[in-house]
């Protein structure tokens, strides 16, 4: 088994600074996938303004939205109201932060008459590799430990050895960014289809992993998880069909 033994805190000192693990790796992820982002949009001519704006929006309103659904969640946790905005102490759900980033984003997209598909297919690469990094550092916090497992690829915190949810995240967000970019001039020949393959993918794949997450009894939480994903999954997948369908291939 392996033995990762990680706090949730855990810290690097630089001198008088100090770096949270997690928050290291998640400003990393929004780095990296603004770099991205900011590469595929000069490649395929797409108005920088118009996305930096877009991603602004996101990385802000992810937060919030991912905040207030985790308040929602698990009240009991937060005392005092000033607690909630102490977002570096932790406590995120990350289906708040997309869902309210992504209706913000498209209020922006539709009040400058933009196309909705094209920018939507525009950010499913560095989501996905945004999101990677950030559960890379979820991972190496040991945040998100499953269910009780014998199997070899277990982590072992207090005795006690687990599925490893955040690693198996990090692995399909990763295999699902490689997809999105080696296939991606094929891809855009369907407008809005990157778009709806990630969210396809995502949640197939989360959908499966959740069945491995401890939820620590919560079956309120873990049937609302489960139906969330069921849903998103069929109406992707809906829309997939749909475009490869009706949809004639775009000369771009």
């Amino acid at each position: 088994m392996f033995a990762i033994i990680l706090h949730p805190t855990v810290t690097i000192q630089l001198g008088y600074l100090t770096v949270f693990t997690w928050g290291l790796l998640v400003s990393i992820g929004i780095i990296v996938g603004l770099i991205l982002i900011w590469y595929l949009s000069k490649k395929e001519g797409i108005n920088f303004d118009h996305v930096l704006n877009l991603s602004l929006i996101s990385i802000i309103f992810g937060f919030i939205g991912a905040r207030l659904l985790y308040v929602f969640l698990e009240p009991s946790q937060f005392q005092n109201p000033i607690e909630i905005i102490r977002i570096w102490d932790g406590g995120l759900a990350l289906y708040g932060g997309l869902a309210l980033a992504i209706f913000v984003d498209i209020i922006y997209v539709k009040k400058n008459k933009l196309d909705v598909l094209k920018y939507a297919d525009l950010f499913a690469p560095p989501l996905a590799l945004a999101m990677a990094i950030a559960r890379v550092g979820c991972t190496l916090v040991n945040d998100h430990l499953g269910k009780i497992t014998s199997l070899p690829w277990g982590i072992t915190v207090d005795r006690i050895t687990r599925h490893p949810i955040s690693a198996y995240e990090v692995i399909i967000l990763f295999v699902l960014f490689i997809i999105l970019i080696v296939f991606r001039k094929s891809f855009l020949r369907f407008k809005g289809f990157s778009a709806f393959f990630a969210l396809t993918w995502y949640a197939l794949f989360r959908f499966i992993i959740d069945t491995f997450e401890d939820f620590q009894g919560r079956t309120d939480i873990f049937y609302a998880n489960q139906i969330f994903l069921l849903l998103v999954f069929i109406i992707s997948l809906y829309f997939l069909i749909k475009i490869l369908k009706f949809s004639h291939p775009s000369s771009s």
